[in-house]
């Protein structure tokens, strides 16, 4: 029976029926308290649904009958979204499927560490804020592995000295653990200053590519963003596009691309000083470089919010500079685009304090 009220849980998830899925993996959770699979899917439609609180719940029940890598690795993901890093990071070792095992702090003094990267480059680009940390607790060198087609750019990350491969280091660690190796919290997230700087000799050719730009330069990462959508963006007056990413040159037709096709993120980088602000899908890796930066960046989403995100009122403590547009409770499927237009628009205008400020408490 719980698998049958499994079955039509899913369906009516997959019909867009929210409340009649939870009612339907509820139940089934309540017949059968230890059934992984309809525990897993009832967590992940409360999560969904932003009902974190009650997702972690379900999974602490089910851990007391039926403890499993997946399952705790999961409870992990939630914790961490709901900014326990406290507890949430000692879970989330389980992603490796293995007892967590990591060094202490103090077994990071004069040794050479290895970062394998995990995850996009977006993930990546956050993470690496930690370096100077790892530095300032001993470490004599750190590198970076998996990355290497980054190398160019991750050449200029304060304290990192480059790529490197695991047989390389004294210390060999998954880039995602620092976090719990450090035992950090969300507010250790923040830093005061960009983390990431660029050649600037690379930056100074990219502004003479730039110089015929009138206005305030707006930069697209906009790939898979519909036509109509790309219309709406470059209504606004005062302001000069420039495509970043092949999917933005190709719907935005009034858009200087940079290239017409996919240009690796090192001459972004370069180009990111020039411009005013980025406009970019919460999916591109050009809003954590641009974070990275410390460059100003209007984000649409993320759809789903986690621990590499942390949205309250449309900020992101990973990324001081970034203004998050999500879809939130009642709204449209358009609204955020429209807020983003209007905040965009008030920035050109003028207003430049528009990516600091949080959003305004919704209307009872």
């Amino acid at each position: 029976d719980a698998d049958a009220r499994l079955g039509l849980g899913r369906l009516a998830q997959s019909e867009g029926e929210t409340g009649l899925a939870l009612h339907f993996l509820g139940s089934a959770v309540a017949r059968d308290d230890g059934h992984t699979e309809a525990a897993m899917e009832f967590a992940r439609v409360l999560f969904a649904a932003g009902r974190v609180g009650e997702a972690i719940g379900v999974l602490r029940r089910l851990i007391v009958h039926r403890p499993s890598p997946p399952v705790l690795f999961f409870l992990g993901e939630l914790l961490l979204a709901s900014g326990d890093f406290a507890a949430g990071l000692s879970e989330f070792e389980w992603r490796r499927g293995g007892a967590p095992a990591l060094p202490s702090p103090a077994e990071l003094a004069g040794r050479t560490v290895v970062l394998v990267a995990e995850g996009d480059a977006g993930v990546l680009m956050r993470l690496l804020r930690f370096v100077p940390m790892l530095k300032a607790a001993g470490a004599t060198g750190i590198r970076v592995a998996g990355a290497d087609e980054l190398a160019p750019l991750l050449a200029w990350v304060d304290g990192l000295d480059g790529v490197g491969e695991p047989g390389e280091g004294d210390l060999v660690l998954p880039i995602m653990s620092v976090p719990a190796l450090l035992g950090l919290s969300t507010d250790d997230l923040p830093v005061s200053r960009p983390y990431l700087t660029v050649d600037p000799v690379a930056v100074t050719n990219a502004a003479r590519a730039f110089a015929h730009l009138d206005g305030f330069r707006v930069g697209f990462a906009l790939d898979g963003i519909s036509a109509a959508d790309a219309a709406a963006l470059t209504t606004i007056s005062g302001a000069a596009f420039v495509a970043l990413d092949a999917g933005a040159a190709a719907r935005f037709h009034t858009a200087w691309p940079l290239a017409a096709d996919q240009v690796g993120l090192e001459r972004i980088a370069a180009a990111l000083p020039n411009l005013d602000v980025v406009v970019a899908l919460a999916s591109s890796p050009i809003v954590a470089l641009a974070g990275a930066m410390g460059r100003p960046t209007f984000v649409i989403g993320p759809d789903r919010d986690d621990w590499l995100w942390l949205e309250r009122d449309g900020r992101s403590p990973w990324f001081p500079t970034t203004r998050l547009f999500r879809r939130q409770a009642g709204e449209e499927r358009g609204a955020p685009l429209l807020r983003l237009t209007a905040a965009l628009a008030s920035f050109v205008a003028g207003d430049r304090a528009i990516p600091y400020r949080g959003d305004p408490a919704p209307a009872d």
